[in-house]
């Protein structure tokens, strides 16, 4: 019965939900639509221009990284 359940009646109702929600939106979408004005308005909100950030950028070389060693000569981690 288990079987059964998970592989047609759970599927069936998530296609019938699907299915509501595309008339739902065919139904509202004309209601709930934002304006022409505000649409522009809203993407210039959700892309801001990037911040330019100069103290994220390094100007010192890179060399090789330094050892660690403890009191006895002998590495602090292995590498």
């Amino acid at each position: 019965m288990s079987t059964v359940l998970s592989l047609v009646f759970i599927p069936s109702l998530y296609l019938m939900i699907n299915r509501a929600n595309r008339v739902l939106a065919w139904a509202f979408g004309k209601v709930a639509a934002p304006n022409a004005s505000d649409e522009a308005e809203m993407e210039a909100e959700a892309h801001p221009p990037a911040a330019v950030r100069p103290h994220l950028v390094s100007t010192t070389p890179v060399g090789p990284r330094p050892k660690l060693l403890g009191p006895d000569g002998m590495p602090i981690a292995a590498e």
